[in-house]
């Protein structure tokens, strides 16, 4: 049963495919071989140029990417070993950022120091990184040398042909370093012009005029497509995070809406990466910042109320100090669970740096915030969390303010502390909102 029903679906995905297959049997006319070939020449030529243009693009977006989570220069340091680092941090096995991007995109990346690859996602036969090779002279000597981009529809590379891009890297003293390479396997573009060019095949035997006005419409739609992916990955290199593709697009059941809807997961991926906190999955403190902003500017525009409060659990480095700091990771976990809960529908969290928590609630002001953390408050304080053979509990302390237009958010934020101060020093476990007026001259 179950292999009639896959060959029910194989009919039904192929069998265009199977009729264009039997009309290539019969007999073309001279007019019609011209017409497809010179469309297929028409067609090869815009899919280099968009690939070409998609693989500059990745390119981009990596260095871009690299740009948000490293900041600084790259460089190589060392003399027994060498260490590839950018700003201060090591980059040396440090390839979380281009598997994520190959795994989105199906796009190897590779970058080089000088004309070493240092990072790579492409893998020998032993399954080992390619780390330590260099490119062509070739490639080095167009790219490197005289500091140009370019794609080139065939490389090999150990035995697999690519279409590639490369592009030099320079540092912000203007100084050439290195180059990043995006490509794609050669094979797959294959297929995705044999797939592509199956239709003008049958159009070929119903008649010139046919083929060339359902050609033209077909190679526009895809242009069309491949151009609107192509913006997609240039918003995103200018930092776009919250770009769409349109349905028409990702619903194709081609290569073409393969790489939209991996484009998209890529576009997740490096928001994530960007935006939040890997420990809780709570914003982290740059992305906070930023939505803490935009808040009290859409409470600006709209005569708005909003609040902003800052937590802290309470003795936590004694709960690393007793039962480790893997059970404080886990503390951290449910507390942000907890934060999250609680402020659903009223405004978000944000993992402010080791136990403290920034807390943002739109259209509420400071007194109902208040309300809202005491009952987030006794939620955490009954909480039983297991850990090993043992059961951890904690308390945890709230400073919150009513946010104000008319100050910066490093003010929003130092009042806030302030109170969260006073409530850790006033025996914690509380929520303060506002200092007794007697205890107001001793919380600087």
């Amino acid at each position: 049963m179950a292999g009639k029903e896959e060959k029910n679906n194989l009919i039904r995905k192929d069998g265009l495919h199977v009729i264009m297959l039997c009309m290539t049997l019969i007999p073309m006319l001279i007019l019609g071989c011209i017409i497809v070939t010179v469309t297929a020449n028409r067609f090869n030529k815009a899919l280099n140029t968009e690939i070409s243009k998609a693989l500059e693009d990745i390119c981009g977006i990596t260095l871009r990417t690299y740009d948000l989570m490293y900041p600084g220069d790259f460089n190589l340091i060392g003399e027994d070993e060498y260490v590839f680092v950018k700003g201060n941090s090591i980059l040396n096995n440090q390839y979380e950022i281009i598997d994520n991007i190959k795994e989105q995109t199906g796009m190897d990346i590779s970058i080089f120091y000088y004309d070493t690859r240092v990072l790579t996602t492409i893998h020998n036969e032993q399954g080992e990184r390619i780390v330590g090779t260099g490119c062509s002279t070739v490639v080095f000597q167009q790219v490197y040398q005289r500091r140009r981009p370019k794609f080139y529809p065939k490389v090999d590379i150990f035995g697999t042909q690519y279409f590639s891009y490369y592009t030099p890297m320079y540092n912000s003293n203007g100084n050439i370093i290195g180059m990043i390479f995006a490509g794609r396997p050669a094979e797959s573009v294959k297929k995705q012009i044999a797939m592509s060019m199956l239709p003008i095949v049958l159009l070929e035997v119903v008649g010139t005029i046919i083929v060339l006005w359902i050609c033209t419409t077909w190679t526009g739609t895809l242009i069309t497509h491949l151009m609107v992916m192509k913006d997609f990955l240039k918003g995103m290199t200018d930092g776009k995070l919250d770009g769409d593709i349109d349905l028409l697009i990702t619903r194709r059941g081609d290569e073409v809406g393969e790489m939209a809807r991996a484009m998209l997961h890529m576009q997740t991926a490096v928001r994530n990466l960007v935006e939040k906190d890997t420990l809780t999955g709570l914003r982290n403190r740059r992305y906070g910042n930023i939505k803490l902003s935009e808040v009290q500017k859409k409470a600006e525009s709209r005569d708005g109320e909003f609040a902003v409060a800052i937590g802290d659990v309470d003795f936590f480095k004694k709960i690393n100090d007793t039962y480790g700091h893997e059970c404080g990771d886990v503390v951290l976990k449910t507390v942000s669970d907890t934060l999250a809960r609680g402020l659903r529908g009223r405004g978000f969290a944000a993992r402010w740096g080791g136990e403290e928590f920034l807390m943002v609630f739109q259209y509420v002001n400071g007194e109902e915030a208040e309300i809202i953390l005491n009952a987030i408050r006794n939620d955490i304080k009954i909480l039983s969390i297991p850990y090993e053979d043992k059961i951890v509990r904690l308390t945890m302390s709230f400073g919150v303010i009513d946010g104000r237009c008319n100050c910066s958010i490093d003010e929003l934020i130092r009042g806030a502390d302030e109170n969260l101060y006073y409530a850790k020093t006033h025996g914690r476990n509380r929520v303060v909102r506002v200092i007794p007026e007697e205890d107001s001259d001793a919380v600087e």
